[in-house]
């Protein structure tokens, strides 16, 4: 088969983005990253809330970062809790636009305003994409097949390793705001609620001083079930004029998304890996998402550098990639329901939980920020 490059990667978010990076750094192979959007950096849907690890492991420049964060608050209608950390709020534009300037450095080619429709297959194995632009529609062809397109999953859902469950579908909005009057400065507060998010969890990260991204967002399902009714857009107005630390604050920016907290029981075939929120790499706990899927982009980039060596493109051979996404993310099912139990709880629980975590320690609540908590750390929140 004649094709165009060793690896094509559609979708440059964190996860695909981080993938082409990795792929034209450490090694000589031919890699094209495609990306819908009119310009790379676009849109901001994520928070962009990460940690020491992500910056140190992924060697990100302080040129990416809006604000140093140095605690955690969990909050519910009564109580509160601090937790002292090393974290970061990222301006998410420039993060993209990082990574991919990287990968370009690097050699790999990037096309944007390439919206990827569908693979091509030939006898039962993926070994191209389809892509249409200003110029029609077109094929490029490749070894192996990255699927990051986030979300709608457009390649992984039409071989048939992505399902769409309804019930695990999330959805949030924020406010990026000017002018707040916040208690605390460089700080991420978690606010368990039900009275602005139902189903979920509302937010505020520090993104410089009085300055912050407020949002909420919720599981559909979760949301539906504690009763909730209207729109996040209308929650979050409601909680922006109920809070002396908001209802001053003045709208920049307005950013939404979406994604799925699905169990995905396989991540590659033959000739195809996916990575990032095309397989619900999003953790459940406080929807951290950067980076467990910059991890993904970097399993799968070492995995396809691994089998183009030895020429192998099988699904034995990709599933490497699996079994390390496997180990990093051990206790990913464990998280998912204590999250939908977390999600689920009364306003009077969600006291009792915020003044349980305290009782964590900063020990247990670095495991649990860390999606590695043990069953006694979980125990200890659950307020029962």
């Amino acid at each position: 088969m004649v094709v165009d490059y060793d690896v094509v990667i559609a979708g440059a978010g964190p996860a695909g983005s981080e993938c082409a990076r990795y792929l034209a750094e450490h090694s000589k192979y031919r890699v094209l990253l495609l990306d819908k959007t009119q310009e790379i950096g676009e849109p901001k849907k994520s928070t962009a809330g990460t940690f020491q690890e992500t910056m140190n492991v992924f060697k990100l420049p302080k040129k990416i970062v809006q604000c140093r964060i140095s605690s955690i608050i969990l909050e519910s209608p009564s109580c509160s809790t601090s937790f002292a950390v090393k974290a970061y709020v990222l301006d998410f534009g420039r993060l993209k636009k990082f990574l991919v300037e990287e990968a370009v450095h690097h050699g790999a080619d990037v096309k944007i305003q390439a919206n990827v429709t569908k693979p091509v297959l030939e006898k039962n194995r993926i070994v191209g994409i389809e892509y249409s632009d200003s110029d029609g529609v077109h094929v490029v062809r490749a070894k192996i097949i990255i699927d990051a397109t986030g979300p709608p999953a457009v390649l992984a859902s039409r071989i048939g390793l992505r399902k769409f469950n309804p019930d695990t579908h999330c959805t949030g909005m924020e406010f990026e705001m000017e002018k707040l009057k916040l208690k605390k400065q460089n700080a991420i507060v978690l606010r368990f609620d039900n009275s602005f998010a139902p189903g979920g969890y509302s937010w505020i990260f520090s993104t410089g001083k009085n300055h912050g991204k407020v949002g909420v967002c919720w599981t559909d399902s979760l949301f539906r079930k504690m009763k909730g009714g209207g729109s996040q857009l209308s929650y979050l107005k409601k909680w922006i004029k109920s809070d002396s630390r908001l209802n001053k604050g003045i709208c920049l920016e307005v950013h939404a998304g979406d994604a799925f907290d699905d169990s995905v029981k396989k991540r590659s075939a033959d000739n195809f890996m996916a990575v990032g929120d095309a397989v619900c790499t999003i953790n459940s706990f406080a929807g951290e998402g950067i980076r467990p899927g910059m991890y993904s982009g970097m399993f799968a980039a070492q995995t396809a550098i691994k089998c183009l060596k030895k020429r192998d493109f099988s699904a034995r051979a990709l599933s490497e990639y699996d079994e390390k996404w496997n180990s990093y993310a051990k206790k990913w099912s464990l998280m998912r329901l204590f999250s939908r139990k977390l999600y689920s709880l009364s306003n009077e629980k969600y006291d009792k939980l915020v003044r349980n975590s305290k009782t964590l320690g900063s020990a247990g609540f670095k495991r649990l920020i860390d999606f590695n908590p043990r069953l006694r750390d979980l125990w200890k929140l659950l307020p029962f």
